[in-house]
């Protein structure tokens, strides 16, 4: 059965993932399975390639791994480039140095660190 892993809260999130959806310029990460493996990702919504939904089914699936479902086809996206594509993209904080690895990272750390804009 695959799993299923909601973020109701951006606590949540940053509870199982911490701070490694960003980084500070400069820093690597780890290379996700799946990376090397599908050279032709070249921008984020290609990532949604990778979300897949069986005629019938109520939820969305990793397509990679299969360990992963979600009622949201979003949801889907955030696994896929949180494990496996971590490093493959970069997002830029418009209010600080930071800069994220994911885009779900990055909306994490923005509603953390900059409530006010």
């Amino acid at each position: 059965q695959a799993e299923e892993e909601g973020y109701e809260e951006y606590g949540q999130y940053e509870e199982q993932y911490g701070d490694q959806g960003c980084m500070d310029m400069g820093q690597g990460g780890d290379m996700g399975k799946g990376e090397a493996d599908y050279p032709s990702v070249r921008s984020p919504s290609d990532l949604l390639s990778f979300c897949v939904k069986s005629s019938g089914a109520s939820k969305w699936e990793c397509g990679i791994c299969g360990q992963f479902s979600h009622s949201g086809r979003h949801q889907v996206r955030n696994h896929v480039e949180s494990k496996h594509f971590p490093t493959t993209f970069q997002y830029p904080c418009n209010y600080c140095d930071k800069t994220c690895n994911t885009k779900k990272g990055l909306e994490v750390h923005v509603s953390e660190k900059h409530r006010n804009h």
